[in-house]
């Protein structure tokens, strides 16, 4: 395997036995002609199929496909088509679609970004089939990668069977998508899966300390990024610990009265969103977790060691009864903001029953 090669694996973390099997069906020759890689977000699905990739289209480790390895790591090689959803003016624009891909070859860290409304139209899917039907330019493939594969629309995916039924000669596909709930079942049952696995807490902190993060930082970031590389760097460019810090001063509230719970909601208001209440969530329920360990005497299992006489502090003071009784209003609190509930108001009700010592409203 050539250098450019191992490059792109080495960006990679925990896929060890994903790469073995596709080597194994490249190096026997019974490649399937289109492969499912399922995961999570964030867990490297679409970088792992342009590592495949680079592996089909400068396979040997010989100076003269160098330049080859090269290209497709900058997303520029001619026998690699990479579809992924558009907005209508990216889909017009080839420069706006190349310079989405230009940053996400540049970072290795960053997400293929898109719209939450870009699909993948028809167009796209024709221009490819358009281009597949012609002889290789460079390599002894051509390889697709459809990244999102669940946002094809529905006469896109209608195309994209028919290719996946009648593949041109030496085309190899690979569709990349979190589930097959959005893919139409035809094309789920004419791929080979390939199961992404999310990576364990550990691995995740370790590979975040060695990028530059603050030992007392990865560990928390790690729980939080839940097996998700991706999520994981996404969070440490969020700030944490501050928001952390910020979330257990706001739900401080033990015997608050209404009018200070609602000077408290009233000081959060300009940012207390969807996200922030999400993310606020996960941290608590986090330091919880950590409540509890501590109260048990476990000490590997702790997220929070930065915070541990505080940590101490609440674990002589609540009860383990208390403890759940807190994060069951914490998981109401979410996943009301997830139906679409005020997130201002959610947080209101959310504080009032801590402060007053109720039940979670979904247990009465």
């Amino acid at each position: 395997m050539s250098a450019l090669n191992e490059r792109l694996r080495s960006r990679i973390v925990g896929q060890e036995t994903v790469f073995a099997n596709l080597d194994r069906a490249r190096e026997s020759g019974r490649m399937a002609h289109a492969y499912l890689i399922l995961g999570a977000w964030g867990t490297g699905k679409t970088r792992t199929a342009i590592a495949f990739a680079q592996d089909l289209l400068a396979p040997a480790d010989d100076p003269e496909l160098a330049a080859a390895g090269k290209k497709v790591a900058r997303l520029v090689h001619p026998d690699l088509h990479i579809i992924f959803p558009l907005l209508k003016d990216e889909e017009k624009d080839p420069s706006k679609k190349q310079a989405i891909l230009d940053a996400y070859a540049a970072d290795p860290h960053a997400p293929l970004e898109a719209s939450p409304t870009a699909r993948i139209g028809i167009d796209q899917i024709r221009q490819v089939r358009e281009e597949v039907a012609k002889a290789q330019v460079e390599a002894p493939y051509k390889v697709i990668v459809i990244h999102a594969a669940g946002r094809l629309s529905e006469p896109a995916a209608q195309s994209s069977l028919k290719l996946i039924e009648e593949p041109p000669a030496n085309t190899i596909l690979l569709l990349c998508a979190e589930g097959t709930g959005e893919i139409l079942p035809t094309i789920v049952s004419r791929c080979q899966r390939v199961t992404i696995r999310p990576l364990p807490g550990p691995e995740v902190a370790m590979r975040l300390e060695a990028e530059g993060t603050p030992s007392k930082e990865a560990p928390l970031i790690a729980a939080l990024a839940r097996g998700s590389l991706g999520r994981a760097f996404q969070l440490r460019e969020g700030g944490v610990l501050g928001l952390r810090d910020r979330a257990l001063e706001l739900f401080l509230v033990d015997g608050a009265t209404p009018g200070a719970i609602a000077q408290r909601v009233e000081s959060v208001s300009r940012r207390w969103d969807v996200e922030t209440a999400r993310r606020s969530v996960e941290l608590l329920l986090t330091w919880y977790h950590d409540v509890l360990c501590v109260r048990a005497g476990l000490r590997g299992d702790r997220i929070h060691q930065d915070r541990l006489p505080q940590l101490e502090q609440m674990a002589a003071r609540l009860t383990p009864t208390e403890v759940r009784r807190r994060t069951a209003i914490l998981e109401e609190l979410i996943a009301e903001v997830e139906q679409r509930v005020n997130p201002l108001l959610a947080l209101e009700a959310a504080l009032t029953r801590i402060a007053r010592g109720m039940e979670p409203a979904f247990s009465r």
